[in-house]
């Protein structure tokens, strides 16, 4: 087995980065699970409708999910240095900026005045973990280039998630936000909306996949 002087200098390059990255991902992805968890036991006694419509929120499913790369990321760079990891494992780490974008984003304009929530759980989720997130993508970029086409696979899970909140919605009469409850603005209004927000990750889908894959380009000619 070569040693690590034997590897290429962007092999090295990758290792280095993803073992300086390890212990920050690893707190980061432990703060947040411990956010998700005070925002749940905020309420006293969770029912079972209570537990659901929690985990119902796409700020929380987002995080849980960013929160997952992040610690296998760390796990990579503590146990196995980093060197080699999958091309799916930076596809879903792009998902994760996307997700984690649009959650800060229309945590910010939509939804802060009115929410209520853990201060400290509530900074966490809504304005740290975007931030981390796209610092994560910034500082160590996706090993192979993303094609478009693959890219593309960025936006199902927003719309299954906005599938499942109508029907679910249509058969309990709750929606997570504001801007989803059919009650109030209507199927085509959510729909607008929903197209709205779509068009929104659309959009930061495109800078995800051009500013990944020329810092990949640049990390791999440096």
């Amino acid at each position: 087995m070569p040693s690590a002087a034997d590897l290429p200098a962007a092999v090295q390059g990758d290792m280095t980065r993803s073992r300086l990255l390890a212990p920050a991902r690893l707190a980061l992805g432990a703060l947040t699970i411990a956010a998700v968890i005070a925002q749940y036991a905020h309420r006293a006694n969770p029912s079972a409708f209570y537990t659901v419509n929690y985990f119902s929120f796409f700020t929380n499913e987002s995080n849980l999910f960013a929160t997952a790369l992040l610690l296998y990321g760390a796990y990579l760079g503590l146990r196995r240095g980093g060197g080699e990891r999958s091309s799916l494992y930076d596809l879903l780490r792009g998902a994760a900026v996307i997700y984690m974008t649009i959650t800060g984003a229309v945590f910010v304009l939509l939804l802060s005045p009115s929410h209520e929530a853990v201060p400290w759980a509530n900074a966490v989720v809504h304005y740290g973990m975007p931030i981390v997130i796209v610092l994560d993508w910034l500082l160590d970029p996706p090993r192979a280039r993303i094609t478009w086409r693959r890219a593309t696979r960025w936006l199902i899970f927003p719309a299954v998630y906005f599938g499942y909140t109508l029907i679910r919605g249509a058969i309990v009469g709750w929606y997570p936000y504001p801007f989803l409850n059919v009650t109030v603005h209507g199927y085509g209004g959510v729909v607008a909306n929903g197209v709205g927000i779509l068009v929104a990750m659309a959009a930061v889908s495109s800078a995800t996949l051009l500013l990944g894959n020329r810092l990949h380009a640049r990390f791999r000619t440096a």
